[in-house]
């Protein structure tokens, strides 16, 4: 039998969720259920989440000290941050829990800074409209 006909002779998952519909994993071969929901892979299951658990604490989720401050002052700054970034998960020098955060304080810097930039803009015109109402 080949491998395409061993796929094809599996079936759904028998499982029914709380809300009646069927799990739509292929079951395992030589059972009525998927890997998740399968009764015999009770113990399995518990191990691989425990295994899981113990490999997520092993990961280090912070930036080196001795990696250099980084000046976030215009939005290519933040432009190179994220670039380099991207660079280091690729080479697996950072994990993607320090790479997601940095990405989402880029996008709060980015928020903050067009505030900043509309405020300054909107304060220049305020005090040239206001210096032309009083001369």
């Amino acid at each position: 039998m080949t491998n395409q006909e061993q796929n094809d002779a599996v079936g759904k998952c028998e499982w029914i969720k709380a809300s009646g519909k069927g799990c739509q994993a292929n079951a395992m071969a030589g059972s009525r259920f998927c890997w998740f929901h399968d009764p015999k892979k009770t113990g399995d299951r518990a191990r691989a989440r425990r295994q899981g658990g113990l490999q997520r604490g092993k990961q280090v989720a912070v930036v080196s000290p001795d990696v250099p401050q980084v000046r976030l002052k215009r939005f290519r700054d933040v432009t190179r941050l994220l670039a380099l970034t991207i660079n280091q998960v690729r080479r697996g020098q950072t994990t993607s829990r320090v790479a997601n955060t940095i990405g989402y304080l880029a996008s709060v810097f980015f928020t903050c800074q067009e505030k900043v930039e509309l405020d300054e803009r909107l304060t220049a015109l305020e005090k040239r409209v206001f210096k032309v109402k009083h001369q």
